[in-house]
């Protein structure tokens, strides 16, 4: 049986990072990627400028993650010019979060600021169950850390996806 995961990734970058050449490079490397494997499966079609198009759509909205959100040198001011897609909230604060009222605060400030801004979160370093239930409750939806996996090579991760995916029949 043939089954097709829907695959969804994320570049995390640095705050000093966010606004590099390198990164207009890895959009338009993307792009010149999808047109590449236009041009070789849809080059007998007529379909192949619309296509091109949504290539060039789906380049632009390559999803870029801001790491360790609100720490070091994370700038309110300079959010709105960063063509990121999501804040990644630091797992310092994720660590504290069961305690500690300062972290819990801090949290619940970057979730509400990437709503503002139209933003995903994304927690680092969850744990415990104690920090997930403190994360849902404070509104972050997504989370990454030991309590769901370590980190894994790629061919583990696709078994894992299989293994997890709903039997078909």
């Amino acid at each position: 049986m043939d089954r097709t995961h829907r695959r969804r990734g994320s570049l995390g970058v640095a705050p000093g990072c966010a606004r590099s050449a390198a990164l207009a490079e890895l959009r338009a490397r993307a792009d010149a990627d999808c047109r590449q494997r236009v041009a070789a499966a849809a080059a007998r079609t007529r379909l192949r400028g619309p296509i091109l198009r949504g290539c060039r759509a789906a380049a632009a909205r390559l999803r870029v993650a801001l790491d360790d959100f609100g720490t070091g040198y994370s700038s309110l001011s300079r959010l709105s010019e960063l063509p990121v897609d999501t804040l990644k909230i630091d797992r310092s604060f994720v660590s504290r979060l069961a305690g500690d009222k300062m972290a819990q605060a801090v949290v619940s400030t970057i979730v509400s600021l990437a709503r503002a801004f139209e933003l995903n979160t994304v927690a680092e370093g969850v744990e415990t169950v104690e920090q997930l239930t403190v994360l849902e409750v404070l509104g972050c939806e997504q989370w990454q850390g030991y309590l769901h996996s370590p980190p894994v090579p790629v061919a583990q991760f696709e078994a894992m996806l299989v293994q997890a995916a709903p039997s078909a029949g």
